[in-house]
This record gives structure tokens, C-alpha cells and sequence, in this order.
């Protein structure tokens, strides 16, 4: 009986544990990460930005995925049809993650992309010019979109991690 449990406890540990990891490190990246960057210059900013989010797209994804198979696999051997569930809402919170990030954060990805694209073309001494922009549309504003959304994307993770917990205790 122990050899049969050890796969499904191994399996719940590395599934709670990484939706957990992935909840605070995308949590802290906007609540410790952005308001530094927010300081800075629009042209630093936009760099700063970029360097954060090539960090964290390393890290975030890989360990997302991690988890949502745990939870697959929870899912498909939980002997109690509750518990199934919760492990299925716990991956669908997961693969939720890419869905979330397409529809709602690329866009704004994609204008703070465009935004240190420009600063890389700056000569020494210049700065990005943001007199004029349309209200939300200079580098402050992205980055305040863009760290509202990756807080609003962490809840997914925080929302797997406490159905993991739910189904592992029924």
C-alpha cells in the first residue's frame, strides 16, 4: 500500500508546493520588482522592465507547468470524485496562466517591448520623449497595467494551490 501512496503524496508536494512557489514569485516579482523600476526614468524603466520580465519568463512558465501536470495527474488517479475535481480546477487555474497572459498582458508586453526598443535607439544623454502620449500609454502606465495584471495572474496560481490543499485534505 506505501509503494502505491508514495507517487500520489510525491505528486501532491511538488503540485502544491511549485502553484504555491509560482503564486509568491509572480506576486513578488509585482509587488518588490515594479515599484523600484517606477523610479527610474522612462528610458531606464523601459530597460529595467525588460530585464525583469526576461527573467521571469525563464522561471514563471516551466514551473507552472510543473504543477498543472501534478494536479493532471492528481486529478486523474484521485479515488474520490470530489477530490478529482478540485485537482482538475487546480491544473485548469494553471493552464489558465497562458490563456490569461494572451489575452489580457501581451498587449501591454508588447508596448513596453516597444518602449525599450526605443530607449535602446537613444543616443547617451537622451531621454524617451513622453510629452503628448495618450493617457495610459507612457512607460509608467504600462508598467502599472502590466504589474496590476501579473498580480490579478497570480491569483490563478494562489487559486491552484488552495484547491490543491482542498483536494488533498478530502
Amino acid at each position: 500500500m506505501a509503494d502505491q501512496e508514495a507517487p500520489i503524496r510525491l505528486a501532491q508536494a511538488f503540485g502544491i508546493t511549485s502553484a504555491a512557489f509560482s503564486a509568491g514569485f509572480t506576486f513578488s516579482i509585482s509587488h518588490l520588482g515594479v515599484p523600484p523600476i517606477l523610479l527610474a526614468p522612462a528610458h531606464i524603466a523601459a530597460r529595467q522592465w525588460a530585464a525583469l520580465y526576461s527573467r521571469g519568463v525563464l522561471t514563471g512558465p516551466p514551473i507552472a507547468l510543473i504543477s498543472a501536470a501534478s494536479f493532471v495527474y492528481l486529478a486523474y488517479t484521485a479515488p474520490v470524485a470530489t477530490a478529482a475535481r478540485l485537482y482538475a480546477g487546480a491544473a485548469a487555474c494553471l493552464f489558465g496562466f497562458p490563456v490569461f497572459t494572451m489575452a489580457f498582458i501581451v498587449p501591454t508586453n508588447n508596448a513596453l517591448f516597444a518602449r525599450r526598443d526605443a530607449a535602446n535607439k537613444l543616443s547617451k544623454g537622451e531621454e524617451l520623449t513622453e510629452v503628448g502620449m495618450p493617457k495610459g500609454e507612457s512607460t509608467a502606465e504600462l508598467i502599472n497595467k502590466w504589474q496590476t495584471l501579473n498580480h490579478l495572474r497570480g491569483c490563478l496560481a494562489l487559486g491552484a494551490t488552495l484547491l490543491g490543499v482542498r483536494a488533498t485534505l478530502t
